[in-house]
């Protein structure tokens, strides 16, 4: 069986990676001229298994007048002229209820404790580094208030299986001393110890690296723009690129934000905005001035992720469109607030700024499985959590598909 995955970042390939563990014969292509080199090249590196909340929750609507009127909210919402984003926006508004996140919380849990065993396994079977630990998370707050709704978040995902621990400003302290620094902001902590941190740009260069080298079916085709799905009968037949027509019995579209560029001419849209996030990378000089485990600075929107002897930092969400623009004032927090915390340990001449867009759903929940036309497949619509969930979201659709194909040559005898 041919699958052809396109896209090849951390969902695609996570994709690609458990069909070949099936013996199928996957072609991945990807725009870009190496894996990785879209939303998944400079992303917040964190896993975050259990911290999972949408952003669409019950408290939204009162934020609404921060999110419009200050340049400096974590979350801002520019209003474009484009009725995809006000749908969208409206789409999303719907969700901020108590009742939707409780719902997606827990379809979330149930993708990450499954992503979070399969990475369990993958680093153990698969011989690559890519920066991972293992060492936990810390969420660290500043406003009572919203650490008062961070523990109702914890008593709702303890009951559906998800272990966390509400800590002190002193205890977390004691757990990261690098956040001394701030101490006297913060009110108080989430740690949890099942959540990780790893590089997903490394992650792709690695995997895509060994797929090639392990698997004789495999292909990679870079630098290929898939510029139409070929539908035959209802049914996928495969793809055409500038260098033509490639074959398939299954297509798999995990090509995020960009995603109705390819569904919409065949009938398909899915409800995917982008919400645009960033980063910068500093190299540490020294390895004693890096943090022991990732955190994040909740009310500020921002996470902190040691990367072997680098620091990831990023952050913030804006609703502004599909422009890949760094916006300097966004870069300029970032560097502010490392700064604060980690001052002279850090190279801040040499930052490595990025922006990312995030393919956000507007209940949270990804978009995984067959579609309406037969044997293409969609991996899209992770949002902030595409690195913590690809490997389950790549593990179902290939499980799906495999499953599919199993069916259909069965009742051929």
């Amino acid at each position: 069986m041919r699958v052809i995955v396109i896209g090849a970042g951390v969902v695609g390939l996570a994709t690609a990676y458990f069909l070949m563990r099936k013996g199928t014969q996957v072609i991945v292509v990807d725009e870009h001229a190496q894996a990785g080199e879209g939303t998944s090249k400079g992303n917040g590196a964190q896993l975050c298994y259990s911290y999972v909340a949408p952003l669409a929750g019950p408290g939204v609507i009162s934020k609404l007048p921060i999110w419009l009127s200050d340049k400096n909210s974590p979350v801002r919402f520019s209003p474009k002229m484009d009725v995809h984003q006000w749908r969208w926006c409206l789409q999303f508004l719907a969700k901020c209820n108590a009742k939707s996140a409780a719902a997606t919380t827990q379809t979330l849990l149930a993708l990450s404790a499954l992503s979070s065993e399969l990475m369990a396994d993958f680093v153990k079977s698969v011989p690559i580094d890519f920066d991972y630990s293992d060492k936990g998370k810390l969420v660290v707050y500043s406003k009572k208030s919203s650490f008062d709704a961070a523990q109702q978040q914890v008593a709702l995902q303890r009951n559906q299986g998800s272990q966390q621990e509400v800590i002190s400003a002193g205890q977390c302290i004691e757990i990261e001393p690098s956040l001394m620094a701030i101490q006297e902001r913060i009110v108080g902590a989430i740690f949890t110890k099942g959540d990780h941190t790893a590089d997903a740009f490394l992650f792709c260069q690695k995997l895509a690296a060994y797929l090639s080298e392990n698997f004789s079916s495999s292909e990679f085709r870079y630098g290929e723009t898939v510029q139409k799905l070929a539908i035959e009968n209802g049914k996928i037949s495969g793809v055409t690129t500038a260098n033509g027509f490639i074959q398939a019995e299954a297509v798999v579209v995990a090509t995020g934000v960009e995603a109705n560029n390819l569904l919409v001419p065949v009938g398909l849209r899915v409800p995917i905005y982008p919400v645009r996030g960033y980063s910068i990378t500093v190299s540490m000089k020294t390895a004693a001035g890096l943090p022991s485990l990732s955190f994040t600075d909740y009310d500020r929107r921002i996470v902190y992720a040691p990367l072997g002897k680098r620091l990831r930092v990023g952050g913030m969400a804006d609703i502004a469109g599909y422009e890949k623009i760094i916006d300097q004032s966004r870069v300029d927090v970032l560097v502010a607030e490392a700064k604060a915390i980690f001052g002279i340990n850090g190279n801040f001449d040499d930052i490595n700024p990025w922006c990312g867009l995030r393919p956000a759903t507007p209940a949270g929940t990804p978009i995984v499985g067959m579609s309406q036309i037969e044997n293409l497949f969609l991996n899209v619509g992770h949002g902030a959590l595409g690195w913590t969930l690809s490997l389950a979201t790549g593990f179902r659709v290939a499980e799906e598909i495999a499953a599919r194909h199993q069916a259909s040559h069965k009742s051929t005898f």
